[in-house]
């Protein structure tokens, strides 16, 4: 009953309303982020070389939006990764090397100073770079690039008032993907009257 007791007021402190939110009109946001278990090259002949890496801009467009607990964002995204197809033992295969742009529209629901959930949709291009090895004959040609559509939801959260972390679940380059942070506020760079 102690341990509970304890943990409660932890809890909802990460969830506890406040003055500001975290996402006003015209803030900015950098994120480096990683994905794993992707839903494009998965399967038994599937090797992940370099995972989903990509850095992330985001910017508020509108806030205040419906109540004032929520925003409106847009951004793009930069990926890179390397894959590998391997067949018969792994004699023969294809390397991959997959280029992404993505561009992406959100929508934040307020929780907290420090918190920050959304979803939304995202399109991707994604543009692939083969090398094959071993017999290339044999090896069957997989396809996977071009334009693809994803939905998305994540969290954020602001261990300071510019740094954060990023957990986020996409369903089309990486599953799961997580990154750290950096949000430019608008009222920073606003001189004071």
């Amino acid at each position: 009953m102690r341990l509970i007791s304890c943990i409660f007021p932890v809890f909802f402190s990460f969830f506890s309303f406040a003055q500001e939110y975290s996402f006003h009109r015209h803030d900015m946001f950098l994120t480096l982020r990683s994905g794993y278990f992707s839903n494009l090259y998965n399967g038994s002949q599937w090797s992940v070389q370099v995972p989903p890496t990509s850095l992330q801009f985001d910017y508020c467009v509108l806030d205040y939006f419906t109540s004032s607990e929520h925003s409106i964002g847009a951004g793009i995204i930069l990926n890179y990764g390397q894959y590998k197809a391997s067949y018969e033992g792994g004699s023969l295969g294809i390397d991959y090397t997959v280029y992404g742009l993505g561009l992406r529209s959100d929508y934040h629901f307020y929780l907290s100073s420090r918190n920050d959930v959304y979803g939304g949709l995202m399109l991707w291009y994604l543009r692939e770079d083969k090398e094959p090895f071993g017999n290339q004959l044999q090896i069957p040609d997989v396809a996977l690039g071009g334009l693809k559509l994803a939905f998305f939801a994540g969290w954020k959260f602001y261990i300071r008032k510019h740094w954060g972390l990023m957990l986020e679940a996409e369903s089309r380059v990486a599953w799961i993907n997580a990154g750290i942070v950096y949000r430019f506020l608008y009222n920073d760079f606003t001189p004071k009257r």
